[in-house]
């Protein structure tokens, strides 16, 4: 898409920059700012999805067929799905182990409060794109950017401060952060892959939302699956819904692409 002028999934919700951890192609970097460098590549494919839906949702709804309306609501539905996934693994995993770790109780207490600002119209989202999805109702593109524009300032002022917390578990350099989070988001994701269902609805999401080429490459290595394992994920499972995935700005290769409603 060299030289495109259409709109992309760079905004309206800014990406977040590799420096604000310190990542960069080749440099080196502390435990703790390898593992917030991870977490904003993580915040960015949340990012690149919402902002996908934000880009053609009004255009869907008034020039999409039946079947376009349809594959949309379930490629915008599962783009909050994995926000609402993301922040329940803090919640339950990530920010109790920080806290135990660091020992410093409440130490993540501002992430916690950060999700709840927006849960509800995270919610309300999910449950419109349930309905349209369901038949219930009809694709509204100006519903759906209004309710995208309710909840995502909230999300994306949060993902940002995150990366400020993680950078700070500089001062407990006693523990190894970056294999620690290695090591426990490891086992968040095979337990949400663990069914037929995640392998093909919910591992794409962050796949088809990631940018190998954002800043010169510097989360090029992301996700560190050796490259035979992720042929063989594509051929059976990632692609099985195609036809979601037609909506995000990257391929299943993470590479980027157009738009079809831009």
């Amino acid at each position: 898409m060299n030289g495109s002028t259409n709109p992309w999934v760079d905004g309206p919700y800014e990406l977040i920059s590799g420096s604000r951890s310190g990542a960069a192609p080749g440099k080196k970097l502390t435990p703790a700012r390898i593992f917030a460098s991870s977490m904003s590549c993580i915040h960015n494919s949340l990012l690149r999805g919402m902002n996908a839906v934000h880009r053609q949702c009004v255009n869907v709804a008034e020039r999409g067929t039946d079947k376009d309306k349809l594959d949309f609501a379930n490629f915008a539905y599962l783009c909050a799905k994995l926000i609402e996934i993301h922040h329940h693994g803090e919640e339950d995993v990530l920010f109790p182990g920080i806290n135990e770790l660091a020992g410093v109780p409440g130490l993540m207490n501002d992430g916690v409060e950060q999700h709840a600002v927006f849960q509800k119209g995270l919610l309300e989202y999910q449950e419109y794109l349930t309905e349209v999805k369901e038949g219930r109702q009809p694709l509204d593109g100006a519903k759906v950017k209004s309710l995208v524009e309710s909840f995502m300032p909230a999300v994306r002022s949060h993902l940002d401060a995150e990366i400020d917390m993680l950078v700070g578990l500089e001062e407990y350099d006693r523990i190894d952060w970056a294999k620690w989070a290695d090591a426990e988001e490891g086992k968040i994701l095979k337990k949400l892959t663990s069914d037929y269902e995640g392998r093909v609805s919910i591992m794409p999401v962050p796949i088809v939302n990631h940018d190998k080429d954002f800043e010169d490459g510097t989360w090029a290595a992301w996700p560190p699956i050796p490259w035979p394992m992720m042929v063989l994920m594509r051929w059976l499972y990632l692609s099985k819904h195609n036809d979601w995935w037609r909506f995000s700005g990257c391929d299943l290769s993470s590479r980027r692409k157009e738009l079809p409603f831009s």
